[in-house]
């Protein structure tokens, strides 16, 4: 009996390559892509910020999550198939529903003012 086995593409497969063959995962973009670096996310702080080290108001957290929405939306045109990071999406979009829903019912101008700026449908 041969030592060589097939692939899920039906190309044989010897034991002795040095690299597994690749398949679609091999080719998703590197894991955390498309989350926001320290510099995006200080600069969102810097600009909707009630002060310097703010990272917790609604403003801040809902410009984050717009940020990171538009990210994977963009992603997602690219790889149309890619489930996890659909399911992802949904989950920051109900995020961002929510803080938008509790700012509104806290502070309607600070709420109109913030989408505005963020140019959301709303």
């Amino acid at each position: 009996m041969e030592s060589r086995q097939r692939n899920r593409k039906n190309q044989v497969h010897t034991g002795n390559d040095i690299s597994p063959p690749r398949t679609n995962a091999d080719r998703r973009t590197p894991l955390g892509a498309d989350m926001l670096s320290k510099e995006e996310k200080a600069a969102i702080a810097a600009k909707f910020g009630q002060h310097e080290h703010d990272t917790g108001s609604p403003e801040v957290q809902i410009a984050q999550l717009t940020r990171r929405i538009a990210l994977l939306t963009e992603h997602l045109r690219e790889h149309r198939h890619d489930y996890h990071t659909r399911r992802a999406l949904t989950k920051l979009v109900g995020q961002r529903r929510r803080q938008l829903r509790y700012l509104n019912r806290e502070d309607v101008n600070r709420y109109s003012t913030l989408v505005s700026e963020l140019g959301l449908r709303r």
